[in-house]
């Protein structure tokens, strides 16, 4: 958050409860997950982009991970991905939090809903 401009304070009320205070001091439009825009694709055009990189994916799934395991992951898995290859990520849902993250760092993604519990990523550059 500081990298967004904003500043912080904690107040510790007990030995195991803290109040933690964020001020925007910048002043800035802050991109909540709201107003990212989802680029979901059909079934088509996600088989298409997905071929485009047979040979240059790697493939991951997060579904049996608990929060924050998941964005972890892949942002982890992204750091080390090659020019030119793709991430192919099995999720559980839309991971409205890592959108933000993907645009700041200038990825590129489709998502497809294949049914409850079942989402796809492709994800690249």
């Amino acid at each position: 958050l500081k990298r967004k401009g904003f500043e912080y304070h904690t107040e510790a009320l007990q030995k195991d409860l803290f109040h933690t205070y964020f001020k925007n001091t910048a002043n800035k439009k802050i991109d909540s997950p709201d107003n990212i825009p989802l680029k979901s694709a059909d079934n088509k055009e996600f088989d298409k982009m997905l071929n485009t990189f047979i040979g240059k994916m790697k493939t991951i799934d997060v579904r049996h991970l608990e929060m924050p395991l998941p964005l972890v992951t892949i942002l982890n898995e992204l750091d080390n991905l090659p020019e030119g290859h793709s991430l192919f990520v099995q999720h559980k849902k839309i991971p409205q939090f890592l959108l933000p993250e993907l645009k700041e760092k200038k990825f590129y993604w489709l998502i497809r809903e294949d049914g409850p519990g079942d989402v796809k990523l492709l994800i690249f550059r």
